[in-house]
């Protein structure tokens, strides 16, 4: 039986690679992003090589699409792992960055986890993984995924 896997934020990047390297291992992949014909590379390249991935429309900020979402993904059956991968950032320095920036980037990456998280419970009892990328090539600047490490 294959391992079901939800991942959020698979446009491009770190999400974008894993639903790949799950695909390819031979698991069915559910793989999500705000809107998927913005980026359609995901399911071309899955479509390419045969892959067990579904691509669909989620937005984490929203309860409403996230609860639509994994409902659908649910009819298939249970959810056995969550990356929780959609996330955005801002860099510059605290005193640069709008506090609105700060308020969207903590709704996304904080809230749009727990809300992924707080769907899917209820259903099952899946394995739980929180990506969260800290780097940044100019070391002086702040980096607001820092304000996430810790929240």
């Amino acid at each position: 039986m294959m391992t079901s896997v939800l991942i959020t934020g698979t446009s491009k990047g770190i999400g974008f690679e894993t639903a790949l390297a799950f695909g390819r291992a031979g698991h069915q992949v559910y793989a999500t992003m705000r809107n998927p014909s913005q980026s359609p590379s995901l399911a071309d390249c899955s479509a390419r090589e045969n892959l067990p991935i579904k691509v669909s429309a989620m937005d984490v900020d929203f309860d409403q699409s996230v609860s639509d979402a994994i409902a659908a993904i649910l009819k298939d059956g249970p959810i056995d792992i969550l990356v929780n991968n959609a996330g955005i950032e801002a860099v510059g320095s605290v005193e640069e960055i709008p506090l609105s920036k700060f308020r969207a980037i903590m709704e996304t990456n904080f809230f749009g986890a727990l809300r992924c998280i707080q769907t899917i419970a209820p259903a099952d009892a899946p394995i739980f993984l929180t990506v969260c990328t800290l780097a940044h090539p100019r070391s002086s600047l702040v980096s607001t995924l820092r304000t996430f490490k810790h929240a």
